[in-house]
């Protein structure tokens, strides 16, 4: 009988143990796998547009998640242009027990001399020149286990030098930039160009930083923009002092 007795309890506990152990797994599986919702971006996906280089610890992003007790983390940051080396480290994520978090931008601190260091934004775009002026940043989270796609941002370059604007040889000024052509009246205009005399000059290289030209509607109907000959421009380059290499050089007609 007392053997009969050992061996029931032999069998009893390695059951209540391995019981525990289960309900142990089941919980741990309940915490990771809960599906996460980020409530803001529900309708819209998060997008934003920042200039390159902002200040330091810049705040990307204000949101929550849920449930509040979700684990949540930066899974990984690809660009569309970058190389992965160079953006890897560029953000950083703060979460907060009731569920609201903050996306940001790192510090990178540089060894300006022996004695002296700077602080500067981890968000920016390679020096100018560059045939990089905007990239997109596409940004995912891991929340509970699962990967999410949180966030695009679209990291766009400063214009370090706008357009000038000359008319019939003369500068002006942006607002002021205006100009008439006359056209005869029941004249045969379908087809025809219209020498404007209208010059825009850029010292950024136009192969990385083209100037664009479009008519708004509803003139656009009627209306369209050729660009002229370098040729035929009738200012004097080394009187306007710009380096031939950063000219945009643009005639319009109509």
């Amino acid at each position: 009988m007392p053997c009969f007795i050992y061996f029931i309890h032999f069998l009893i506990f390695p059951s209540l143990s391995y019981a525990d152990e289960e309900g142990l797994l089941t919980r741990q599986n309940y915490q990771t796998e809960r599906v996460c919702h980020f409530p803001e971006s529900e309708e819209r996906p998060f997008f934003i547009d920042i200039p390159s280089g902002p200040p330091p610890r810049s705040i990307l992003l204000d949101t929550v998640v849920e449930p509040p007790d979700a684990k949540l983390e930066i899974a990984n940051v690809r660009s569309n242009n970058l190389a992965q080396e160079q953006i890897h480290d560029w953000l950083s994520l703060e979460k907060r027990p009731n569920g609201q978090f903050l996306l940001f931008s790192n510090d990178i601190i540089s060894q300006t001399s022996s004695t002296t260091t700077s602080v500067n934004s981890s968000l920016k775009l390679p020096a100018y020149p560059s045939s990089i002026n905007e990239s997109l940043l596409y940004v995912t989270v891991r929340c509970n286990g699962r990967l999410y796609p949180l966030l695009t941002v679209r990291l766009l370059t400063h214009n370090l030098h706008a357009p000038e604007w000359w008319i019939h040889g003369i500068r002006v000024a942006d607002d002021s930039v205006a100009g008439e052509i006359s056209i005869p009246k029941n004249s045969k205009t379908f087809g025809s160009l219209f020498d404007t005399q209208l010059l825009a000059l850029d010292q950024e290289p136009a192969e990385h930083y083209p100037i664009t030209f479009s008519v708004d509607p509803p003139l656009n109907k009627y209306f369209s923009i050729e660009l002229g000959n370098r040729s035929s421009l009738p200012i004097n380059e080394q009187r306007i002092g710009m380096n031939n290499n950063y000219l945009h050089k643009y005639y319009l007609n109509y």
